[in-house]
């Protein structure tokens, strides 16, 4: 309030007009993040002072940005103390976990920004139409969500069961979710297991057994990109088919396919700032939009399908995007019988035809031999 009175008061010719309110941030780290200080953090910085530094003075002091080392207490105790400190004027939680804890508050005293959310239909993520209807807090996150996923995983794979990889920190963080994600699987005829994963990707490794059909990998926060690069490679030569909720980064990086698309971070970025200012203007952030609007389309590793025998039908492969499409030489030479044998192993379609026709032709010779 103090801050739209001085905007006021400076556009208005009341008080000294070339006095610009200040405006400082506090900033809520997750953890340590070997891309994010590079890729996003000063980006954030940069997009908010490009906006906002005409009309204020745009400060984020150094001992106001506390990184809570992926412990969720802290997580908590960190949102507190920017909360009540006088010297911060607006939060933001710059992470997926506070984001979270950020959800399951307010109405807030001050503007609370949370650009990391995950899936719109979790329970834990506040909605009044398209804002959050929380006051003082606005959260974004993509349509991307787990059901639209697992319709996706049932058409690409005949599987009853999949193992849902899940950051152990999420797990603890949202009780609820098994419930929820059990519900969303059990919708479309579907088991869920969960695979809570640590702080190494060995705690994943460690999990795999022979009887898993499909692994779908929520976001691993606390791996960088060449950890899960080496990660999928690792499931990859195990010969596990994976479905990547991050979708086409996670693809490129290994995974065998997912919805979602590249996150588009400037464009990302501009709308949080927007927002702030937006807010700094008199809008209450509560009622904000929060739905990050982006095209969802499938992709495809070819080269990842290949290393596990998994064949998309003609119908996908025309509809995705296919990466590592080139062929490599065959090592094995079969016959046509053995072809369709692996077609039908392959397509529950050309398996429910062949039943049918040789159904068909067991009456016919049926009909014969009463005659």
């Amino acid at each position: 309030m103090q801050i739209l009175m001085c905007l006021f008061l400076s556009f208005s010719g009341v008080g000294p007009a070339q006095e610009k309110p200040i405006v400082r941030f506090g900033i809520l780290q997750d953890g340590p993040s070997p891309n994010f200080e590079r890729d996003f953090l000063n980006l954030v910085k940069q997009e908010i002072r490009v906006l906002l530094e005409r009309d204020f003075q745009v400060q984020f002091p150094g001992d106001k940005q506390p990184n809570a080392e992926f412990d969720l207490n802290q997580i908590r105790l960190s949102l507190d103390a920017l909360l009540a400190d006088e010297q911060v004027d607006i939060v933001l939680c710059l992470g997926a976990l506070s984001t979270i804890e950020a959800s399951q508050r307010g109405p807030f005293d001050k503007p609370v920004f949370a650009p990391f959310g995950i899936d719109p239909t979790l329970p834990m993520y506040p909605h009044a139409g398209e804002s959050s209807g929380v006051h003082n807090f606005n959260y974004l996150v993509t349509p991307t969500n787990i059901a639209r996923d697992v319709s996706m995983i049932k058409r690409m794979k005949p599987v009853d069961k999949v193992h849902m990889v899940i950051q152990d920190l999420f797990a603890q963080q949202i009780p609820e979710i098994k419930t929820f994600v059990e519900a969303t699987f059990a919708a479309e005829g579907l088991q869920v297991a969960f695979i809570q994963v640590g702080s190494h990707p060995e705690s994943l490794l460690q999990q795999l057994q022979p009887d898993i059909q499909m692994l779908y990998i929520t976001p691993l926060i606390r791996f960088g990109n060449d950890q899960k690069r080496e990660l999928f490679e690792a499931i990859k030569n195990q010969g596990f088919a994976t479905f990547s909720m991050l979708g086409r980064e996670e693809v490129e990086l290994g995974a065998m396919a997912g919805l979602a698309p590249k996150s588009d971070t400037l464009r990302w970025v501009r709308r949080l700032a927007l927002n702030v200012q937006r807010t700094l203007l008199g809008e209450d952030p509560g009622d904000l939009p929060v739905i990050f609007r982006e095209n969802s389309k499938l992709v495809l590793n070819m080269a990842t399908a290949r290393s596990v025998s998994w064949y998309p039908a003609w119908d996908l492969q025309i509809s995705a995007d296919l990466i590592n499409e080139d062929k490599t030489i065959a090592s094995e030479k079969i016959d046509l019988e053995t072809a369709i044998q692996r077609g039908l192993a392959h397509s529950p379609k050309l398996s429910a035809v062949a039943l049918e026709m040789r159904e068909a032709q067991a009456k016919i010779e049926s009909a014969k031999a009463l005659t």
